[in-house]
């Protein structure tokens, strides 16, 4: 999901696409998706330094509100276009913060019960969607600075 928007998020924001009704239903499901998982993390336990697993709902929403990442993953799903009417099309970068969702591959892929090869291999594929977004990127940013700047 995060993939898909820093994919879409440069690519509307260089190429300006018509608006379509699939495309718009597709994000709009997308960004539900999100915003469950925004309430499912205050709801996941984790492990202290010392290994003791924490599943106290208090103390998981605290560390998540205070030392996670939740204003990063409340502002990339705020819906600017349907709150603040005439907004800048440039607040869509700020749904790219969803790409830090990402970040959290490697302790998902650390905790998989498979062998070690099996986990090189997503490894391997984390690296390349890595390489794919990046690239998508540049290219987007390269084109809008060209024919709008």
């Amino acid at each position: 999901m995060a993939f898909w928007w820093c994919i879409w998020i440069p690519f509307k924001i260089s190429f300006e696409p018509e608006e379509s009704f699939a495309i718009d239903v597709l994000g709009y499901i997308i960004e539900l998706f999100f915003w469950l998982d925004i309430a499912l993390w205050f709801r996941v336990s984790y492990l202290t330094f010392e290994g003791v697993e924490v599943t106290d709902w208090k103390s998981i929403a605290f560390r998540y509100i205070f030392k996670g990442t939740f204003f990063i993953d409340l502002i990339s799903v705020f819906p600017f276009n349907l709150m603040l009417p005439g907004y800048s099309s440039m607040l869509d970068l700020l749904g790219i913060l969803k790409i830090v969702r990402i970040r959290r591959l490697p302790e998902i892929i650390a905790r998989l019960n498979m062998s070690e090869a099996s986990k090189a291999l997503f490894k391997v594929g984390q690296i390349s969607l890595y390489l794919v977004v990046y690239i998508h990127l540049v290219t987007c940013s390269w084109w809008y600075a060209v024919n709008y700047l």
